[in-house]
């Protein structure tokens, strides 16, 4: 299984940007299913967040919610304890980071797609690039 990261609905609802279409194309395969991946309630706190404080709609988390039904995992607080663990090795990550880390790796996800390289830090986890997927 693999873990699907906040900036690909956001690159793929977004405007123009180099990420654009390979995240487009993700969220497509997503929603027909010939992609299987999971999320966590944290992604969906930060679409929320994004929504509301950047004048954006809460279309992107309305979609998202559908598209990914099923296959979202919660942020636990055993994944909160294990996030600040991780705090401990990779200090430059950010929370959000952190959380989705300790997500995965509390599930056994080892895979993430994600445009964001802090992945690439937390051993354990394989991070590929949105554009390298093949979708």
């Amino acid at each position: 299984m693999t873990f699907i990261d906040t900036n690909i609905p956001l690159y793929a609802s977004g405007k123009e940007h180099p990420y654009r279409e390979a995240c487009r194309n993700l969220v497509r395969a997503l929603a027909e299913g010939t992609l299987r991946g999971v999320t966590d309630t944290g992604v969906l706190q930060e679409l929320m967040d994004v929504g509301l404080h950047s004048g954006r709609s809460l279309r992107v988390y309305d979609l998202w919610r559908i598209i990914m039904d099923g296959s979202i995992l919660p942020v636990s607080v055993d994944d909160m304890d294990a996030a600040r663990r991780l705090h401990a090795r990779h200090p430059g990550l950010s929370p959000r980071e952190l959380i989705h880390a300790a997500v995965m790796l509390n599930n056994g996800i080892l895979t993430v797609i994600s445009a964001d390289q802090h992945f690439d830090e937390i051993e354990g986890i394989s991070r590929l690039d949105p554009k390298n997927t093949g979708a």
